[in-house]
């Protein structure tokens, strides 16, 4: 099956990058195709990347926004069985609903697929033999758990049992929900079917295995010579997984929903028995998507896809939440090099905690749930962005509360950014022309400038955000010094004084443009300037005409 590709340049227009600059790949976590995508998802992945890649396209960057829909796996097979549908209509209901709020938030993805076409089957075979040839895999019997009412054997979602590092109860099979500790089947404590509550056993089945302990000091390598910018609680779990060494891990399982085996280009010594019957495991196959998307844009666009992923030149960012965080910053990394040492690796996993809900973990099956696409038309795009933007978990859990948004949007947002848009436009009024910034102004425009310019390479959209703010309560007091609403509106000092405000409130929009996609419109029309890049250097300052007079926000 195939499902849609969305590529936002469809119904939005890129700024055309500078060709003395970077490449930079915005890679995202595939959302998981079981169910609806929550606020957690926006604040944890989603929407960082976007304002990172926004930024980076608007600093003259080629700037590529890659990901998809991650469609195989057993909590897909649950659903579709709770609700007597095929996993087929499952991923294809809910990867419509997933581009549908793509595009109601504006996320600028290049491509973003879905697991069951064919190019991410193509690639996962290609990475899968490309392993196994370069002695990464092998093969062995393996405990897995069976049914013994079912008479079937059942896929780690199948089961849910006690955690034995936290004692967590009915967690997943595999990992840990608490402690986020990986399981080996042999651990779980009281093991049951979640399809009729029943204890299972373990029984001996024949899987491929990947070799981790092989890669254990090219991995302690990598993570000493590329963490420098890393934040530091990712650093710190990276290395405790490297601490507690690393096992040879199952990279396929027995079920009937997933990628199928290249029997094909096996040799037949390394065949498995009853391959039919297996398929390869969702760890491995979903983070190739990676490659397989960037692979299937560069094939629609005519690009060459090693350009991107055989260039050392080129900065990999990785957006996802803290649940992803050994398959991105260990894994991924060790796939590669499993495959081909010429891969470009992992530069900045930027790994977000969780949102949280009431203090817990958004739960569908505990009513702990806000849905993206309601909340984004409720609050519109722009507050969703604004507020997520702001108070990304990037160094520690964050709790929501509906409190804390509205005071957050009618306190900072409106009162500090609105507030000083509102000042200086309605004391220029309309028809008002305004002279060039000096040196001096800029200067100090420019110090802001940088402190942005390093929150994008850290991609931190809290660092972009506190640096606005930053910016306008600069400028919000240095407008209230100076008191030009004293002045002879005529006078040249007070031409001065609000040209410098009118240059400054389009400089800082200049800089929320990645956030504030529709405030940043209005500006460009109110100020009949467009913004297609962020001003670097005085002479990209466009002239600056205040048309009208506007109200950009509402309070809640």
């Amino acid at each position: 099956m195939e499902l849609p590709v969305y590529d936002f340049k469809k119904f939005e227009h890129p700024p055309e990058p500078s060709p003395d600059r970077k490449k930079i790949m915005i890679f995202v976590a595939w959302p998981y195709m079981n169910g609806t995508l929550h606020i957690g998802h926006l604040a944890g992945y989603l929407l960082p990347a976007d304002i990172i890649a926004r930024a980076y396209r608007l600093l003259g960057h080629q700037t590529l926004m890659i990901s998809g829909s991650d469609c195989y796996g057993t909590p897909i097979l649950i659903t579709a069985a709770k609700n007597k549908i095929s996993p087929e209509e499952v991923v294809t209901y809910y990867h419509s609903l997933a581009l549908e709020m793509f595009k109601l938030l504006g996320l600028s993805f290049d491509n973003y697929s879905a697991t069951v076409n064919a190019t991410h089957h193509r690639v996962v075979k290609e990475m899968f033999l490309l392993s196994l040839k370069n002695g990464f895999i092998f093969k062995k019997f393996d405990l897995q758990f069976f049914s013994p009412t079912l008479n079937r054997f059942l896929p780690d979602r199948f089961v849910l049992g006690d955690c034995p590092y936290c004692g967590e109860k009915a967690t997943k099979s595999d990992q840990c929900e608490n402690c986020l500790k990986v399981i080996s089947p042999e651990l779980l404590k009281n093991p049951r079917s979640t399809l009729d509550e029943q204890p299972v056993e373990l029984k001996p089945s024949e899987h491929y295995f990947f070799d981790w302990p092989k890669l254990h000091g090219f991995l302690e390598k990598y993570i000493s010579e590329t963490s420098a910018n890393w934040r530091d609680w990712v650093i710190s779990e990276t290395n405790k997984w490297l601490q507690e060494g690393l096992k040879p891990r199952a990279i396929t399982r027995d079920l009937e929903w997933g990628i199928e085996l290249p029997v094909e280009g096996i040799p037949r010594d390394l065949q498995l028995e009853n391959y039919t019957s297996k398929r390869i495991y969702v760890w491995f196959e979903a983070v190739t998507g990676y490659l397989s998307s960037t692979i299937e844009y560069c094939e629609r666009t005519g690009l060459n896809y090693e350009d991107f992923w055989f260039n050392d030149k080129v900065a990999h960012y990785y957006f996802m939440g803290k649940d992803n965080l050994p398959f991105h910053t260990l894994f991924w990394p060790g796939q590669l090099r499993s495959a081909n040492p010429k891969f470009k690796l992992p530069d900045y996993p930027c790994i977000n905690n969780y949102l949280l809900f009431d203090n817990q973990k958004f739960s569908k099956s505990k009513g702990l749930i806000i849905e993206s696409t309601d909340f984004i038309k409720t609050y519109g795009r722009d507050y969703t962005r604004f507020y997520f933007a702001t108070f990304a978990p990037e160094s520690s859990d964050f709790n929501f509360e509906q409190d804390h948004f509205q005071d957050s949007v009618n306190n900072l947002l409106i009162a500090k950014i609105g507030n000083y848009h509102s000042r200086v436009t309605k004391l220029a009024g309309e028809n008002f022309n305004a002279r060039r910034l000096g040196p001096e102004a800029f200067s100090i425009y420019k110090d802001f400038l940088n402190q942005y310019a390093e929150a994008v390479q850290l991609g931190s959209t809290r660092g972009i955000m506190e640096t606005i703010f930053r910016y306008c309560d600069w400028a919000n007091k240095e407008l209230s010094e100076r008191q030009p609403w004293k002045l002879d509106k005529s006078s040249s000092q007070f031409q001065s004084i609000i040209s410098e405000h009118v240059s400054h409130v389009f400089l800082i929009f200049n800089l929320l443009k990645p956030v504030l996609l529709d405030a940043a419109l209005t500006v460009e029309k109110q100020f009949g300037a467009e913004i297609k890049s962020i001003v670097q250097d005085p002479e990209d300052l466009p002239a600056l005409k205040i048309n009208n007079i506007v109200t950009l926000f509402q309070k809640i």
